[in-house]
């Protein structure tokens, strides 16, 4: 799976994924200080799920369970739930 970490996660989660054998571009490796516009256009033309701040376990955790129905649906990882919304 294809993962676009924004720039303002942590860089302990792109390492956790990049861990359990994500390819896992980070923003703030590439272009810190790119817009979240130009950062959704990145993700969407890379054809990359896109993971914005959150914890390490929790986002490793929903890419693992989760990760067939991740690309291009708006997910969101709490404490105790995973909500996804699939592309329209």
């Amino acid at each position: 799976m294809k993962l676009l970490a924004d720039e303002g996660g942590e860089a302990r989660i792109v390492e956790r994924l990049r861990f359990e054998g994500h390819d896992v571009e980070y923003v703030a490796e590439l272009a810190p200080g790119t817009t979240d516009d130009d950062v959704l256009d990145r993700a969407n033309a890379g054809q990359c799920v896109l993971v914005t701040v959150d914890k390490a376990a929790m986002v490793a955790s929903a890419v693992r369970d989760h990760g067939d129905q991740l690309f291009g649906a708006f997910t969101v990882v709490s404490h105790d739930m995973v909500r996804i919304r699939p592309p329209l």
